[in-house]
């Protein structure tokens, strides 16, 4: 993982698109206006940065597109949700959906840590069990 996440430091459009598109199948323009608008209008990537990204995702098998009322919108491969999930990792959560599913990976990535390294040591253990009580009231409606 720590190789995806140095080449995605270096190339944030890319990360940022395979995050959206982890959304939602989206087209080009979409992306820019999506991106615009994330970034409270500070940032709209041009064209001439997002079909080609488009364009070599495509070729390396992480999107496809489908033609839909004129406009190619484009969807993640299995390789792509793969890539997606790993940049999910490390890019801030967007919603309360994306905090879900990273919180849904760590704990996932708990478990297999502990089938291949034993048991977590006594203070995570005791800091985790804490963060499962707030959750289950959080979860029941009520307040810490």
């Amino acid at each position: 993982m720590h190789r995806f996440i140095k080449y995605y430091a270096r190339n944030p459009l890319r990360a940022v698109v395979l995050h959206l598109l982890k959304k939602r199948p989206m087209s080009g323009i979409d992306i820019m206006n999506e991106i615009e608008r994330l970034s409270l209008g500070t940032w709209r990537p041009s064209p001439g940065a997002i079909y080609p990204l488009l364009r070599a995702l495509e070729e390396e098998g992480i999107v496809t597109h489908r033609v839909e009322n004129g406009k190619k919108v484009y969807r993640l491969t299995p390789e792509g949700q793969r890539q997606a999930s790993v940049v999910g990792l490390v890019f801030p959560p967007l919603d309360l959906p994306d905090i879900v599913d990273i919180i849904e990976s760590y704990v996932d990535y708990l478990y297999d840590y502990v089938s291949v390294n034993g048991p977590l040591p006594d203070d995570l253990a005791e800091r985790l069990a804490g963060i499962s009580q707030r959750l289950s009231q959080l979860v029941r409606g009520g307040e810490e």
